[in-house]
């Protein structure tokens, strides 16, 4: 049995389902409207929590708080717009160069040491129904990489890699229904695709992706149930086997046989907000498989992972540590697949606007594509960053990232690859700097 996410009826029959039911106002939406009986709405900050770079996993529970808080009400339709845009300027260290973005890909390998790009990197739309006290359908679409190639061709390490570098249109990235209401019970389920409730993979920046993330943040069909009371949250989903999505795959792809466990608990104290978490995955992307060639080949005996991490916000600081790994060596590589992430970042007023100044380091090893390199290799990242809100819901920054070693995330895979989901190409051999400006705007 496998699991379905019929998206665009499901959207159809939110929309059906909240036209006609009965009207309801909030105070706290900004720019409502009421339309044949229908709050419409949007609610910037709810974006925001959505969408930012800041941590990918877990979202539903912004739903169900702003629902408690009243911030999102029932029988009502909220949409919202999250835009980034980015100049970028990459400097590889040496010949054959290597480049993190993906934008670059074609360029990976030649001569080319400079590249500089600028990109709509990211274009999404995101539509939450609340059709009753109980139940919510969020659905969020969008594209990356616009305009540039669907594919390219590079050489690394003398071996030819063509890659799907941009999803080449709009696709929905997410959508599922969401059933639970916190100011009656702690219990809330879900069914649809979304995240996996597996780590946490923050991020102190607002650009860059941290390692850990890259490797192991997962997306896919998925049904779990959800606790949440006194500072304890757990959450357990089940997904489909195969390679289901994002960074998820186990052998027998005609069952639901992979899940995953999530669990953190926080508190406040003294004036600091902090909180520690564990999860577990049973199946990680195929091509960190026990057995099987990984991207170039066919998958065999599926990898699990386990996580743990934690966060601080005190004063005007925010820290977080995070470190992941596989449960058993990858046959790429015969070692262990690990990576983690620290972060710090400070708040603080500059004329008169929030701004953040931040600064990550991030980590992977045991790393070795058959694509690229079958020895294990360590790969680390180091980001500054500065970013201001020079205007309500519109933030401008720059960062510089340097990388010791080269590791390209192509979440859309490696063409003639069908093994795998998510496919990894890295250079240990060349170190890569990059300087980013950044215009995120958000509704």
């Amino acid at each position: 049995m496998k699991l379905k996410l019929l998206t665009l009826a499901l959207g159809l029959a939110t929309a059906g389902a909240v036209m006609a039911a009965p009207a309801a106002g909030s105070n706290n939406v900004q720019q409502a409207g009421n339309n044949m009986g229908v709050t419409i709405g949007t609610y910037a900050p709810y974006t925001w929590q959505m969408m930012s770079n800041y941590s990918p996993v877990g979202r539903e529970m912004y739903i169900l708080k702003n629902r408690q808080s009243g911030h999102l009400a029932n029988h009502a339709l909220y949409f919202g717009g999250y835009a980034k845009a980015d100049a970028m300027w990459q400097i590889a260290s040496k010949s054959p160069s290597a480049f993190v973005n993906p934008a670059f890909f074609a360029s990976n390998g030649s001569s080319t040491r400079n590249g500089s790009n600028i990109q709509l990197t990211d274009v999404s739309l995101l539509m939450t129904a609340d059709i009753n006290q109980w139940t919510t359908v969020y659905m969020q679409l969008g594209d990356g990489l616009i305009g540039d190639p669907a594919t390219a061709t590079a050489t690394i390490n003398g071996t030819a890699v063509t890659a799907n570098v941009a999803n080449n249109g709009v696709q929905f990235q997410q959508g599922y229904l969401l059933l639970g209401d916190l100011s009656q019970k702690p219990v809330y389920g879900f069914i649809g695709k979304k995240d996996i409730d597996f780590g946490y993979f923050g991020s102190v920046n607002m650009f860059a992706q941290p390692l850990n993330r890259e490797l192991f943040a997962a997306v896919g069909n998925t049904v779990g149930v959800g606790y949440t009371q006194h500072g304890i949250d757990v959450v357990l989903s089940a997904m489909n086997g195969g390679t289901n999505g994002t960074n998820l795959y186990t052998s027998n792809s005609s069952a639901i046989n992979n899940f995953a466990i999530n669990a953190s608990y926080g508190n406040h104290m003294k004036g600091a907000d902090w909180r520690v978490g564990a999860g577990y995955l049973n199946g990680v992307n195929g091509e960190f498989a026990r057995t099987g060639s990984g991207a170039s080949g066919t998958p065999g005996k599926s990898n699990g992972a386990w996580d743990l991490n934690g966060q601080l916000a005190i004063d005007n600081f925010d820290v977080l540590a995070e470190y992941t790994a596989t449960t058993n060596k990858a046959a790429i590589s015969a070692a262990t697949i690990k990576a983690w992430n620290i972060g710090v970042a400070y708040n603080f007023p500059f004329m008169g606007r929030k701004s953040k100044v931040s600064f990550s380091y991030s980590q992977a090893q045991g790393f070795g594509s058959s694509t690229v390199s079958t020895s294990a290799s360590s790969f680390t990242q180091y980001v500054v960053g500065f970013r201001n809100e020079f205007m309500p819901n519109v933030w401008g920054g720059v960062s510089y990232a340097y990388n010791n070693g080269v590791l390209i995330s192509l979440p859309n895979g490696i063409s003639g690859v069908t093994a795998v989901n998510n496919a990894f190409v890295g250079d240990a051999g060349v170190n890569n700097n990059t300087i980013l400006l950044d215009l995120t705007a958000a509704f």
